[in-house]
Parts: structure tokens; sequence; C-alpha cells
């Protein structure tokens, strides 16, 4: 699979157990990586492009101590499901 393949891929972003100004950093960085995203549930956000890897590693930083969730899967690619 090549890089821009990647960059075509859907992800899910799901956490649990988060404040205000956890929410805010994770929508911050939506819209910096991510040119194509949707967030209508306060702890959702669908991003397309990058890997689910990169994704965690962007937000982790976050979810280091306490009691919070971070999830992010990779959504099926059209034609694949």
């Amino acid at each position: 699979m090549s890089s821009d393949d990647y960059d075509d891929r859907f992800y899910i972003i799901l956490v649990a157990d988060i404040d205000e100004a956890q929410r805010e950093y994770i929508h911050a960085a939506v819209k910096m990586f991510s040119d194509s995203w949707w967030h209508e549930l306060p702890d959702v956000w669908i991003v397309q492009g990058g890997t689910a890897a990169e994704w965690r590693n962007r937000l982790d930083v976050l979810f280091l101590t306490g009691g919070s969730l971070l999830v992010v899967l990779n959504l099926p690619v059209k034609g694949q499901r």
C-alpha cells in the first residue's frame, strides 16, 4: 500500500471521560492534520489521512494519566466492506 493510499483512508476517533481542554486539543489536532473531517458528537471524530497509529501518537499525550480512553479505528474502504 502506498502512502497515497493512506491519505484516502478514514478513521474514527472515539474518546471517553475527557474534559473540555482535552476535547479542544483533539479538535485542534484534527483540523491541523486532516483536510477532511467530521465532528458532530462531542467525543467522536471521523478524519481522513495518515494511519491509525499516527493519529494515536498525535493524541496519546492527552491520555498518559487519568482514566480517559482513546480508541482510533480504521473505517472500511469503499468496496472492501
